[in-house]
């Protein structure tokens, strides 16, 4: 019992005009309308689901920093370069070319 005590003492308040908390409220609104108006084809509980993993990733991709980005070049003066965040082992746009091109991962770390 004193684990449950412990993760009480660490509560904090959410922060209702956070980002990540007004776009929780507009998702669960959102679902609801699509749901009620039959206008997906999905559930209300899909839809909150990728309405959770939007929040997720969008909570995640807070905590990605301004370095480690790389930069391609893949198919130079067929396509512009651009610049990724590799959250994998891998150059993301050299690998749906069919190309495996190493890159140190950057991914914040978990939990």
């Amino acid at each position: 019992m004193s684990i449950v005590k412990d993760l009480l003492g660490k509560v904090q308040p959410i922060d209702l005009k956070s980002p990540l908390s007004v776009l929780a409220k507009a998702i669960f609104e959102v679902s609801g309308e699509i749901d009620k108006n039959k206008m997906s084809g999905l559930t209300s509980g899909e839809l909150l689901a990728a309405g959770f993993d939007l929040a997720v990733s969008a909570a995640y991709a807070k905590l990605v920093g301004n370095n480690g980005w790389i930069f391609c070049r893949y198919g130079e003066g067929k396509t512009s370069p651009k610049l990724f965040y590799p959250f994998v082992n891998a150059c993301p746009r050299c690998l749906m070319k069919g190309s495996f091109v190493f890159v140190p991962s950057k991914k914040p770390a978990s939990g």
